[in-house]
């Protein structure tokens, strides 16, 4: 229902000779709805516009609907204060959630890291590496081997491996069983009276690391020696304990779990390396006082330590001891 007062106003101002567009304009400033101004122009008959187009157009008695924010206050101050409050109420909402109502992780679900002392687990052991690292230690024996038989009849060393099969000390020259590659042989002085050959090892074997390796006649490698080493190092061939060197007797007094150990390892005789193993820990040292230091396991029960003490001379010396860990 159109308001009778703004029907009114209509009805005067255009009496009064204003147009419709002046009278809509006003209105419109006014803060009236365009479907409010319309339904009073209808129920009004429109009239000329008599009077002059600068005259004021009078307002004073016009009843004034206000501003949009005026009229819909309340409303407006409730959606401000929804759009602040709703994000604060939901965060708060979804942290008490994942307190109280998210399945909990508790600490029987989480699976520790296993000790690397773990009894009875294996490591992983990459045997073709170690058959490949084995072959090379046969190429490089049977390489040595030829240069000595070449020197002794020749006087000096080839200035090339292949001198070695044109002269027939070898068939077939051995290449590297990944690669494919020669060995690498520089032969040094004028005449050829030294030398070194170089090969690469992709795992421990015995006393040699993993790397890049050297040999010369001066230090020639015991090929036969480093695996028999590596065999006793990894189980293969089996050892008996030696009188000739001493360890520390980890079986006298228990440990608590994660207790750091030490271990000292004493001989008369000249040593080249040391090597300590456990079931998932190798530790190895090539320095006297040959002493080591660990973390023991976390979990009860006893542990082997086996050590390995290779000579100088190439013989290889087995020792044991138990690690006992207390509840």
């Amino acid at each position: 229902m159109i308001d009778p007062t703004l029907t009114s106003y209509v009805k005067q101002n255009l009496k009064d000779g204003f147009s419709q567009n002046e009278i809509m304009g006003a209105l419109r400033s006014a803060g009236w709805h365009e479907a409010d101004i319309e339904g009073a122009f209808h129920q009004t008959a429109p009239s000329q516009n008599t009077a002059a187009e600068d005259l004021a157009l009078d307002l004073t008695d016009l009843p004034d609907q206000g501003s949009f924010f005026s009229r819909h206050r309340t409303a407006v101050i409730a959606l401000f204060i929804f759009l602040i409050f709703a994000p604060i109420v939901g965060y708060a909402g979804f942290l008490a959630w994942q307190r109280y109502a998210a399945p909990q992780t508790t600490d029987e679900s989480v699976t520790p890291p296993p000790s690397p002392l773990n009894k009875g687990e294996v490591p992983i052991v990459n045997t073709a590496a170690i058959a490949r690292d084995e072959q090379r230690l046969k190429d490089i024996q049977l390489l040595q081997d030829s240069l000595n038989a070449f020197l002794a009849a020749k006087k000096v060393y080839p200035k090339a491996l292949a001198e070695l099969t044109a002269e027939k000390f070898l068939e077939q020259l051995p290449a590297d069983p990944d690669t494919g590659a020669d060995y690498l042989y520089l032969p040094l002085g004028e005449p050829v009276l030294d030398y070194t050959l170089s090969f690469v090892l992709e795992t421990d074997m015995g006393t040699l690391e993993a790397g890049l390796h050297e040999t010369a006649p001066a230090n020639p490698l015991q090929a036969q020696t480093i695996t028999e080493q590596d065999q006793a190092v990894k189980g293969i061939s089996v050892k008996s304990r030696s009188s000739k060197i001493a360890v520390t007797d980890l079986s006298a007094t228990p440990f608590y779990p994660g207790e750091e150990v030490s271990v000292a390892v004493q001989t008369t005789l000249r040593l080249k390396e040391v090597i300590l193993l456990t079931d998932h820990l190798k530790l190895s040292d090539k320095n006297q006082p040959f002493d080591f230091r660990f973390t023991g396991p976390k979990t009860p029960g006893e542990y082997e330590v086996r050590i390995f003490a290779f000579t100088e001379s190439g013989e290889t010396l087995f020792q044991t001891t138990t690690l006992t860990v207390k509840p």
